[in-house]
């Protein structure tokens, strides 16, 4: 393969690419908010594995792998399930509530799916980095004892999970109307109805630490069957909420109407 193949392959592959991927993953990296997140997680992880690790000298060198567990994966639902989500909603809103937002969206020629696919997907770009920190924190827990690496597993899984149906939610609020009423709406009922999957972590831990064998696997076949439904519905429901608001914007655009319209200097 030749200079020129290799760059006709490049080509062709830049084509499959979704340009919001692209587009947010730039942003993402030169993001402050997402630097100083990453290293304050990174820093509390720390500290949590500090406290664990002192308990070594307790109990004949049993240190206390379970309380140092459970503080990971709360921190681990806490990042998944509202500072993500938070993040890419906050983005997609700030987007679909102004009028060169709008504009920016209309002129990539998108299709509504790929906007919502490529907005969900840049999110977990920004998820799987945080999950990565947290991988080595949760093992350490199994040598501290007390946790097993099937429950390690369990843990990483459900937060990828609890990872993507909150952030395509995200999108979904995101993408709704041109005004932040119907957003703050979305987000009220959100933080409400999040209690739910954010308890599923502790009950994975009950789970597991029942000792059978049979019980968490099943708990997480569920989990993951709840999950992928409701990712589906609220992808199906993004991709029509953007196909409207995508209308609603051509219609403001073409009456002179938005938000804050900006009236026309009077002609002399």
């Amino acid at each position: 393969m030749n200079a020129a193949d290799l760059q006709a392959f490049v080509k062709r592959a830049d084509d499959f690419l979704n340009p919001f991927v692209v587009k947010e993953a730039r942003q993402a990296v030169r993001s402050r908010a997402v630097a100083w997140g990453l290293h304050a997680v990174l820093i509390v992880l720390a500290v949590i594995l500090t406290l664990g690790m002192s308990g070594l000298s307790d109990n004949g060198g049993r240190g206390h792998g379970v309380e140092t567990f459970v503080a990971c994966q709360a921190l681990l639902v806490l990042v998944c399930v509202y500072c993500i989500p938070l993040y890419v909603g906050v983005r997609m809103a700030c987007e679909t509530t102004s009028q060169t937002g709008m504009d920016l969206l209309r002129g990539l020629m998108v299709s509504p799916a790929r906007m919502a696919l490529g907005k969900w997907y840049s999110g977990m770009l920004v998820g799987l980095l945080a999950m990565s920190a947290f991988a080595p924190f949760l093992t350490m827990c199994y040598f501290l004892r007390g946790v097993s690496m099937v429950m390690v597993a369990a843990a990483l899984w459900v937060g990828m999970l609890q990872l993507a149906v909150a952030t395509q939610v995200a999108v979904l609020i995101g993408s709704l109307g041109s005004r932040w009423i119907l957003k703050v709406i979305g987000t009220v009922i959100y933080l409400v109805v999040s209690l739910c999957p954010a308890s599923i972590s502790s009950g994975i831990v009950h789970i597991g630490m029942s000792g059978s064998a049979v019980a968490l696997p099943i708990a997480v076949c569920v989990t993951t069957a709840v999950a992928v439904a409701a990712w589906l519905a609220a992808y199906g429901c993004s991709v029509a909420s953007m196909n409207w608001a995508m209308l609603g914007a051509g219609r403001h655009r073409m009456s002179g109407n938005w938000d804050s319209p900006v009236r026309a200097a009077p002609s002399h």
